[in-house]
């Protein structure tokens, strides 16, 4: 079934195999060539192997078949942006959000793109439709918190500053660290969000086995 071969790449990608997951999908995709599941898992794992090219060609196909949905457009979407084509991955997620309002990581992306780009107003609206949609979504509350600095808007600083301390305190995924920085003058709390943040991007593996060297 689909749903086998989608779940063993999903696992293996998690525990930082994406190299192994890659013919797990093939093998569903020769069965299932049709799978927009299964089309969006190999785009995902593509990414995370930097073949941004192979992800734009894939989503080609699959649009070229009818098959597109929203992963596949937010998989779209962040290979041209890796690529430095930004105006076309706006485009890309403006057109994904046309299709699904809903899809959280759509918003957080696009606010992403904008605040790089230092339109500090369209990425707040970004941030803010997300959170609307999912308070609790990793480091966003701090993102928008941030972006709400650049603008000048204490009013916002105001209304979420103590849920910010909080979530933090509760351990929670709230904000990139110099995000805390910047909003709280308080040591532990930041590296209560610093431990939170490498504990998402750098997740931990099995240490190397070392040898010391031989003498002589």
């Amino acid at each position: 079934a689909v749903e086998t071969y989608y779940w063993m790449a999903i696992l293996l990608s998690e525990v930082q195999e994406p190299e192994r997951a890659l013919p797990v999908i093939d093998a569903g995709l020769a069965l299932h060539a049709h799978s927009s599941d299964l089309i969006s898992a190999k785009m995902a794992l593509l990414l995370k192997l930097a073949r941004n090219r192979e992800v734009l060609e894939l989503g080609a196909h699959a649009h070229a078949n009818g098959l597109t949905n929203a992963h596949i457009l937010q998989n779209t979407a962040s290979a041209l942006s890796n690529l430095g084509r930004v105006d076309e991955a706006i485009a890309c997620y403006e057109q994904l959000l046309t299709l699904d309002p809903g899809f959280i990581k759509g918003w957080h992306s696009l606010g992403a793109i904008y605040s790089v780009r230092m339109h500090y107003e369209q990425a707040l609206e970004c941030f803010k439709k997300a959170y609307a949609l999912d308070p609790d979504y990793p480091f966003l509350l701090g993102t928008m918190l941030l972006t709400g600095t650049y603008l000048c808007d204490w009013g916002l600083i105001d209304r979420y500053l103590g849920t910010f301390k909080a979530d933090l305190e509760a351990g929670k995924e709230t904000a990139p660290p110099f995000a805390t920085l910047a909003l709280l003058d308080d040591p532990a709390l930041q590296a209560r969000s610093a431990a939170a943040w490498v504990t998402d991007v750098v997740p931990l593996t099995n240490p190397a086995t070392l040898k010391p060297a031989e003498n002589g």
